[in-house]
């Protein structure tokens, strides 16, 4: 994994570390593994992985305090539970962030009509989120969730989502929030519930025309013309 002539891996290691901040990176070492003498470092808060192809994580590594971790695209799902495996609290944080991120791809594949595809990425971010720990549980994670979840067309599970998302944080919660649960509701053909929800979208925001969002989200394409919607 790591390996010199001279020096025994575990002083590699303490001399790449940025001891002020107690970070450590390994970005482009090409490494398959990572050394199983890195659970000789639990001060650590950040790690860089990028740069590298791993295959395998020491079952030695466990239950590490890291805070932040930086991964490269695509690991293997075997890979990534190893990690989880060593670092908790830093993959948990990875993986709410990356939810986050793929609920937003799917919501842009949505609005530009691709259906089909914004489910399939968002049953992606719904897998992400789902490995998040109840501890991290906040207002992003609930946001980020019932966004995937509108796309996939889980719309009950959106609705939820959208309603924990505001009451932990009503002052944003209460717009997007409200206005996604408006959307869940129009794709099940509940216009009575859509409009009531998009109506408290707009009193409790001040930061969003959601009237005029809703004309042009396609989640809203049946109710385009419809009267009592344009009378809004």
């Amino acid at each position: 994994a790591m390996k010199n002539a001279l020096l025994p891996t575990n002083i590699i290691l303490k001399t790449l570390i940025n001891t002020e901040r107690n970070n450590l990176s390994l970005f482009n070492f090409h490494l398959h593994t990572l050394p199983a003498e890195m659970a000789n470092l639990p001060a650590l808060t950040t790690l860089d992985l990028q740069g590298n192809a791993l295959q395998h994580i020491p079952e030695s590594l466990e239950n590490l305090p890291l805070d932040e971790i930086v991964l490269p695209a695509d690991l293997p799902t075997q890979v990534l539970s190893g990690l989880a495996r060593a670092y908790p609290k830093a993959m948990g944080a990875w993986y709410k962030t990356k939810g986050y991120q793929v609920s937003h791809q799917s919501q842009h594949t949505q609005r530009n009509g691709t259906r089909v595809a914004a489910k399939a990425i968002a049953k992606k971010a719904i897998t992400l989120l789902e490995k998040v720990p109840e501890a991290i549980y906040d207002d992003s994670y609930w946001f980020s969730l019932g966004l995937a979840c509108v796309n996939a067309g889980l719309y009950e599970r959106s609705i939820e989502a959208n309603l924990k998302l505001v009451t932990l944080n009503p002052q944003y919660g209460s717009g997007v929030g409200f206005y996604n649960i408006a959307c869940a509701y129009s794709n099940m053909g509940n216009k009575e519930q859509m409009l009531t929800y998009l109506q408290l979208a707009s009193q409790q925001s001040n930061y969003m025309n959601w009237f005029a969002e809703a004309r042009e989200d396609n989640d809203f394409e049946k109710y385009w013309q419809d009267a009592d919607l344009l009378a809004l």
